[in-house]
């Protein structure tokens, strides 16, 4: 059953939340706050030179959180990970970022294991939408110093 991911709030959406979750025969959650969000973005708007991979960059550090005590059952089960297209044109780029975090953790995950679709309806998106809402407690609540490691 591969491993579905989806998003609720986007990252350039700097006045709330921004819940990424994760389903399959487990569930998982993380949320990035809105003001961690801002300093990512400010911080990256004067350091970086490609404004336009700004949310993406930071997309791909929470997918690296929310992924990461997964990622060694991923390895070794080989399965796929199905994330939500959420940048259209910057699936590549995303992708990229997240297998260079991976790589830079120590876990040999192949690219090919990485998928970008729609999901739609799904159990993540579902979950994402209780975080959002305040009906589910998230796993993990991002820091400014792990977001800001992954994205400089």
């Amino acid at each position: 059953m591969p491993i579905e991911i989806d998003q609720s709030i986007k990252i350039e959406q700097t006045n709330k939340d921004t819940i990424i979750a994760l389903s399959n025969n487990q569930q998982r959650s993380v949320i990035l706050s809105a003001m961690i969000k801002r300093k990512a973005i400010a911080w990256l708007r004067q350091h970086r030179r490609n404004k336009k991979t700004i949310h993406p960059r930071i997309f791909a550090a929470g997918l690296f959180i929310l992924l990461g005590p997964c990622l060694e059952g991923i390895h070794r089960n080989r399965e796929t990970v199905i994330i939500d297209t959420e940048y259209s044109g910057f699936d590549n780029e995303i992708k990229a970022m997240l297998i260079r975090h991976i790589h830079n953790a120590g876990i040999r995950l192949h690219k090919e294991t990485i998928f970008f679709a729609q999901v739609g309806d799904c159990r993540a998106h579902d979950i994402a939408w209780k975080v959002n809402r305040g009906l589910l407690v998230p796993d993990h609540s991002v820091t400014e110093g792990e977001l800001m490691r992954l994205v400089k």
